[in-house]
């Protein structure tokens, strides 16, 4: 028997962690001195109803925070089980970790940032983003506003980004490369889910480095063990 969980509800909420965490990550590369560059982002995370049926809702995420620094992110997802995703720019290294509380199960995987992020955004259909944008605020902050449409979905769906907050290059590797600021509202479709994500909170804070090591109490997997452990929560 696997040692690894299997709970099918665990599972599919644990997927919209992942996906969530890899959305929101960030680049590697030195701000110019003066920017905004480090502090703490929290969302808040809703659901449509319709993609919620079959999974308990407190098992669903309702709320992300990151914190940054220099570009480095610490991605944090709470609830019956957690995840962090860590980027380390000085190290060139991505760990993500995965805690599930209801076993004590703690898994991390870190592989060289110069690589392919994990294989998670093929189950995610193709996102056509609008060549319109209009100046807005949020939260205080000098933002855009634009939109977005997915290709299985009939609407489109807002995104608010801006560039006061400095992390290089944050939507690399993922479906909203082309979305050159922080995102702080969007929406994320990973069938069956479609899940409205908006900043509630940003702070300027002072962030610890040891915010963007990995913790020695979760052990080591290999990439075709959190390859294997992705491919089951997906299906």
């Amino acid at each position: 028997m696997s040692r690894y969980p299997h709970h099918p509800h665990a599972l599919g909420a644990l997927s919209v962690a992942m996906l969530l965490a890899l959305a929101l990550g960030g680049g590697c590369h030195r701000p110019p001195a003066g920017e905004f560059t480090q502090g703490l982002i929290r969302y808040s995370i809703s659901y449509d109803s319709l993609t919620q049926s079959g999974i308990p809702h407190r098992l669903l995420p309702t709320e992300l925070t990151i914190r940054f620094k220099d570009s480095n992110t610490h991605t944090a997802i709470g609830g019956l089980m957690s995840l962090a995703l860590i980027k380390n720019c000085e190290q060139k290294l991505f760990t993500s970790m995965v805690n599930f509380k209801f076993t004590g199960t703690r898994l991390k995987h870190t592989e060289s940032i110069s690589g392919c992020l994990p294989a998670l955004y093929a189950s995610i259909p193709k996102v056509t983003l609008s060549d319109q944008a209009e100046e807005c605020q949020m939260l205080g902050l000098s933002c855009k506003r634009t939109t977005g449409r997915y290709s299985s979905a009939e609407h489109p769906f807002e995104i608010i980004y801006t560039n006061d907050i400095h992390i290089d290059h944050p939507n690399l590797g993922t479906p909203f490369e082309e979305i050159d600021g922080v995102m702080l509202a969007f929406t994320l479709n990973m069938p069956p889910f479609m899940m409205h994500v908006r900043a509630t909170e940003v702070v300027h804070e002072e962030v610890d480095a040891a915010e963007f090591e990995a913790p020695s109490s979760y052990t080591e997997v290999d990439q075709a063990t959190l390859q294997k452990l992705l491919q089951t929560i997906l299906r």
